[in-house]
């Protein structure tokens, strides 16, 4: 790890900055189910979330309804880690990030494509 580190913190701290001039743009969100829908397009290019918390819920790709719980429940999925592995599996980079590091101190926050 001490060998990476340097390189993955420039890279994430590069990433943040470029997710801080689009904020307020419809290329920047940190709203989990706009995130989640992004995700399942293959339009998130960059996805922060934070290492420390959990969404617990259900989210229906067809319909875009998003059902979140504050205890997980039978059939609840974990929704941060959701979007990390449909961002992976589309090509996008993923950073766990600290809370106080986190653009908008929001659980998730992502850059999209387009």
């Amino acid at each position: 790890w001490e060998l990476v580190r340097p390189g993955f913190e420039e890279g994430a701290s590069k990433a943040v900055k470029q997710y801080e001039q689009l904020m307020g743009t419809p290329r920047a969100d940190n709203r989990l189910k706009t995130i989640l829908q992004a995700a399942n397009e293959g339009r998130v290019a960059t996805l922060f979330v934070s290492s420390k918390d959990q969404r617990w819920g259900f989210f229906d790709d067809e319909s875009g309804m998003l059902d979140m719980h504050a205890k997980p429940g039978p059939c609840d999925l974990e929704l941060l880690d959701m979007c990390a592995a449909r961002t992976l599996d589309q090509g996008g980079q993923v950073y766990a990030l600290a809370p106080e590091r986190m653009p908008g101190r929001a659980p998730a926050a992502a850059i999209f494509r387009y």
